[in-house]
């Protein structure tokens, strides 16, 4: 008998075990978008508020996009606020630059773009408390050692567009899919241990359940508190 129960404790066991892994698989795989496809040759340029460029954040361009091809980026800043730019027009220009229009707050170059310009020297930047220069460029002069990936920028949390549409294989934590993901496992956990509690009373249900306790024990628990219950009443009634 008492392998019996330590089988059927061990069963109990192993559903919760699968049905927790899969849970954290499903969120895995919806946090990985599959969209546009982004891949190109990279230049690397960085971006910062020092007025020498030193630090700042990295951003890897794409090289050999058409120029009607818009790249977008998304990401937020200390305070959780959402800042949006795109990019089309973008081409090494032949002299050791690379170049581009900018279109701020949009995702799919609508609105007023800018022309700028990326070198290997250390220019202001628009809007001017920021500061670019180009950290790698040799993909424009010499394709044969180009890095060939997703364009990306190194802010934590920024996500990348193609003519508006999520690039390809991204796997980011700031992800729009990973928090929905990751909110509906939550939901549907509460929900389920709500509705287990709520059916067969809160206290240790848990606790009970991986004892081997059945619903029929714990029915017949709180059958038997009622019971004493009444008896109790009838007794207070007699006296």
């Amino acid at each position: 008998e008492n392998a019996c129960v330590d089988q059927s404790r061990l069963a109990r066991a192993a559903t919760m075990t699968a049905v927790f892994i899969w849970m954290v698989v499903l969120c895995v795989q919806w946090s990985i978008v599959h969209g546009a496809s982004c891949k190109s040759p990279l230049i690397v340029a960085q971006t910062g508020p020092d007025a020498a460029c030193n630090g700042g954040n990295m951003h890897y361009w794409p090289t050999n996009y058409s120029a009607d091809q818009c790249h977008g980026w998304e990401a937020r800043d200390w305070a959780w606020r959402r800042h949006k730019n795109s990019a089309n027009n973008m081409r090494c220009t032949g002299n050791g630059t690379f170049s581009f229009v900018q279109y701020p707050e949009t995702l799919d170059c609508s609105g007023e773009g800018t022309v700028k310009t990326i070198s290997m020297q250390c220019k202001q930047d628009i809007p001017p408390v920021l500061h670019t220069k180009g950290i790698d460029l040799n993909c424009c002069d010499h394709p044969e050692a180009c890095i060939v990936d997703n364009p990306e920028v190194s802010v934590q949390g920024s996500y990348i567009y193609l003519n508006g549409e999520p690039c390809d294989g991204q796997k980011n934590s700031g992800s729009k899919r990973a928090t929905a993901a990751a909110i509906i496992v939550l939901v549907l956990g509460l929900l389920g241990a709500a509705l287990y509690g709520y059916k067969h009373g809160w206290n240790n249900v848990v606790w009970k359940w991986m004892q081997g306790e059945t619903h029929a024990t714990i029915k017949g628990g709180d059958k038997g508190n009622k019971e004493e219950g009444d008896d109790d009443r009838r007794k207070l009634t007699a006296i």
